[in-house]
């Protein structure tokens, strides 16, 4: 994100007693991206981030896996510009890192990404402890921070490990306030429960409508009739595909899923197409009138209609996989009022 002046940040504590293995975390995302799960794949990533919040100090060549996945999915929604600045990033936290499974496209983009030449940006950290520790890019630092512009990993912790992880996106001669947040053994005391007033009536259920009159969640309901929130019936194709193409991930599963859909019709061709052919070299071998290339055509256009059906499974079995996806996109836009 850009910045026109100070910006403040702040994040909730984590336990570390609950975090999971950023590694494990990234390996899911790189694999999701290298099969085009880009919904999973961005979800990995922003859980390795929530556990880089309540782990151990972080390596370089963390902070470079976190940053080269990012920038290969912004690649694969088409963010160019952004994917340069996950890679530039990526390359200067540890330039050794890469997964030769994303391709030629990605190594070419990255090769070529380079960090902002300008004057380095200053950092400020409010509510930092004399104990606590700090990490640039995997790099332990000390205040005051200067840091160079572009995409950089925060890192912020103390002796029961870190309770703060941040992605900043710092822009030339901006600076920017992070609000460091509070161990627990030091946060300021709740206050005493008031007394709880007399309860008054329930007011009416409010239910949250977008501008596109649809409120969230989305649920199916049969075939192509789907209701939200309100009972309100939406079409599949116009009502449910439309909301979803306002979202970038939507796009790209109403692609998936219409991709899907050509691919059992070609696959139901083959099938039907070999099956039909097998038949008929079968029909004149039974009544006697053995066609010459019986004995190779019947295994042959058998075979061809084994494969023909067993496509059709595969991308049967993926179709519900990918229309969940269009109704999360359209449940993401309804949520946010687009």
């Amino acid at each position: 994100m850009h910045l026109l002046g100070a910006l403040l940040l702040s994040i909730t504590a984590a336990s570390a007693d609950e975090c999971a293995d950023p590694s494990g975390l990234l390996q899911s995302a790189e694999s999701d991206a290298i099969n085009f799960y880009l919904a999973e794949a961005q979800s990995s990533v922003g859980a390795a981030l929530d556990a880089i919040a309540c782990s151990p100090q972080q390596e370089p060549v963390v902070v470079a896996r976190l940053f080269v996945v990012d920038g290969v999915i912004q690649l694969l929604q088409g963010r160019q510009d952004k994917a340069e600045r996950s890679f530039a990033a990526a390359k200067a936290a540890d330039s050794e890192y890469w997964n030769a499974d994303f391709g030629e496209q990605a190594r070419e983009l990255y090769d070529n990404a380079a960090t902002v030449e300008a004057a380095a940006v200053e950092l400020e950290l409010k509510g930092l402890l004399d104990t606590d520790w700090i990490r640039v890019d995997g790099t332990s630092r000390e205040e005051p921070l200067t840091i160079a512009p572009g995409r950089h990993l925060l890192q912020i912790g103390g002796e029961q490990g870190a309770r703060l992880a941040r992605i900043l996106d710092l822009s030339p001669g901006r600076p920017m306030i992070v609000q460091v947040p509070q161990p627990e053994s030091v946060a300021e005391p709740e206050p005493e429960p008031e007394p709880e007033p007399e309860p008054e009536p329930e007011p009416e259920a409010v239910v949250l409508v977008s501008p596109s009159g649809f409120s969230p969640p989305l649920e199916r309901l049969k075939g192509r009739i789907y209701r939200d929130n309100a009972e309100k019936e939406a079409r599949w194709r116009r009502d449910v595909h439309g909301l979803a193409r306002k979202d970038v991930e939507g796009v790209l599963a109403v692609r998936r899923f219409r991709s899907n859909a050509a691919g059992q019709v070609a696959a139901s061709f083959v099938a039907l197409g070999g099956g039909y052919v097998t038949y008929l070299f079968m029909w004149e071998t039974t009544v006697g009138k053995s066609h010459p290339g019986s004995e190779i055509g019947i295994p042959l256009f058998g075979a061809v209609a084994a494969a023909g059906l067993t496509w059709e499974i595969n991308l049967l079995t993926k179709r519900g996989k990918r229309r969940d996806q269009i109704r999360v996109a359209a449940d993401r836009v309804l949520a946010e009022g687009r």
